[in-house]
């Protein structure tokens, strides 16, 4: 279980569609991959380019493997992004902007660049020179919506 949640770091996936035979198979690739055992990395949530692809794949509650130190006290959500320069779908934003303001209602985080930051931004991301979520993400605009959709959910 995991101590006192603090916030949700944003990821990418970036598999660099090698295997893909088109960009929305990125979603079940990244999910299979977090299914099978002995993976050294896990998210919380998967959200995929087309519309309804949002899995669940580590329950809120407990510790998912995304970010090194910050993964006892933040939760993780992967964007389905198979290249860097791939853009964002509304619908990924929308659904990803949900689910943090959820989470921010559900565990009392305020939404801002400590509390929701991009895996670039994490100690972990900068060593390991991690680029995601990447220019491709509308970020100030993404904790904008957040925030306006935290409004509408009350206390």
């Amino acid at each position: 279980v995991r101590p006192e949640t603090r916030g949700a770091i944003l990821h990418s996936t970036r598999s660099g569609r090698i295997v893909l035979k088109a960009r929305e198979e990125e979603y079940s690739l990244t999910v299979n991959y977090f299914l099978k055992p002995g993976t050294p990395a896990s998210a919380h949530r998967v959200i995929g380019i087309l519309p309804g692809q949002h899995a669940l794949c580590v329950p809120d509650d407990l510790m998912a493997w995304h970010a090194a130190e910050d993964n006892t006290h933040y939760l993780g959500i992967e964007f389905c992004q198979p290249l860097p320069t791939d853009e964002y779908t509304a619908w990924q934003l929308e659904e990803g902007a949900l689910t943090v303001a959820f989470w921010s209602k559900k565990f009392g985080f305020a939404i801002n660049h400590w509390n929701v930051p991009r895996h670039s931004d994490t100690a972990q991301g900068k060593r390991s020179v991690k680029s995601d979520v990447g220019f491709m993400f509308p970020y100030q605009s993404f904790l904008e919506r957040c925030r306006e959709i935290r409004g509408t959910l009350g206390d």
